[in-house]
């Protein structure tokens, strides 16, 4: 998670969202569990998926895609991993609902994307 949504969420008082805990929890047939049970689930699904999404994001930058178009490609790799996963395992909300939670959702996905390569920019242009 980042800093700007961990900001937001403060502002907002939005409470933390197990969805990427519970998506991993259908992945792995693991029967349903409360939030309160799953926390260990929401990390692993995470950094498995900014696992994921970082080795794509690094394929980017080895083969030359850079910059801020590149920024706005990752963004929808980003969320397509992510909607898709949850979609899939039926925890996501159905693609057509629009409300203020994917314009949250889209913005992290964003800032993920450009401060991942950032990331891999640096640690690419070193080695």
């Amino acid at each position: 998670m980042t800093v700007s949504q961990n900001i937001e969420m403060l502002l907002t008082n939005r409470p933390a969202s197990y969805v990427p805990g519970h998506t991993l929890e259908r992945l792995l047939g693991f029967a349903p569990r409360p939030d309160s049970e799953i926390f260990h689930l929401n990390m692993a699904m995470h950094y498995g998926e900014g696992a994921v999404a970082g080795g794509i994001r690094a394929l980017m930058a080895f083969y030359g895609v850079r910059g801020p178009f590149a920024d706005f490609m990752f963004t929808g790799i980003r969320l397509l991993i992510d909607q898709s996963l949850e979609n899939w395992t039926g925890v996501g909300a159905p693609p057509w609902y629009v409300d203020l939670f994917m314009v949250v959702d889209s913005t992290g996905a964003t800032v993920f994307s450009c401060r991942e390569f950032h990331v891999v920019g640096v640690s690419r242009s070193v080695v």
